[in-house]
C-alpha cells in the first residue's frame, strides 16, 4: 500500500458538480484557504464517467488525468451521484477510486444509499466561505497526508 500523494504533490480532485455558484464557492475555498489542489471540474454524472473512462471529449489522458479523488454531488442532471457512484463501484478500474460525497443534503436516507452505494465519506455543502475553507482543508490533510490506500488498477 501507498499514499495517495506525497505531501508536496497537490491532490488532483474531480469535482462532479452541476452548480455554477457551487463550482465558484469551491474554488474560491480553496483558494482562500491557500489550499493546492488540482482541480478538475465535471457537471453531470456522465461527464464523471465519460471523464473516468477516458470517453468522448476526455477520450485524451492529458485532457482527463486521472484523479486522486472524486467529490461527487448527488443532485446533477443527466444521471445522478449516486448511480453514478454505483457505476464506478462495478467498474474494476475505477472501483478503488475514493469518493466524498459532497451535497447539501442532510436527509438520512441520502445519507445511508451513499455508504451503501460505496461512499468513502459524506460531507455536507456548509453555507459560509469559513466553513468551505475549513472542510476543504480537512480533506485535503486527510487525502494527501493521512490516507493510505491502494493503488488505482
Amino acid at each position: 500500500m501507498q499514499a495517495l500523494t506525497s505531501p508536496q504533490h497537490p491532490v488532483r480532485i474531480l469535482l462532479a458538480e452541476d452548480s455554477e455558484d457551487d463550482i465558484l464557492i469551491i474554488q474560491r475555498a480553496f483558494r482562500r484557504g491557500q489550499i493546492s489542489v488540482d482541480l478538475q471540474v465535471v457537471r453531470d454524472g456522465q461527464e464523471v464517467l465519460d471523464y473516468l473512462q477516458q470517453q468522448g471529449k476526455f477520450s485524451q489522458p492529458e485532457v482527463a488525468p486521472r484523479p486522486d479523488l472524486l467529490m461527487l454531488d448527488i443532485n446533477m442532471p443527466r444521471k445522478d451521484g449516486l448511480t453514478t457512484l454505483r457505476e464506478i463501484r462495478a467498474d474494476p478500474r475505477l472501483r478503488l477510486l475514493p469518493v466524498i460525497i459532497l451535497t447539501t443534503s442532510r436527509a438520512q436516507e441520502d445519507i445511508v444509499s451513499s455508504y451503501e452505494s460505496g461512499a468513502n465519506t459524506y460531507v455536507t455543502k456548509p453555507n459560509q466561505i469559513d466553513k468551505y475553507i475549513e472542510e476543504m482543508r480537512l480533506i485535503d490533510s486527510y487525502w494527501r497526508l493521512v490516507a493510505v490506500r491502494p493503488p488505482l488498477v
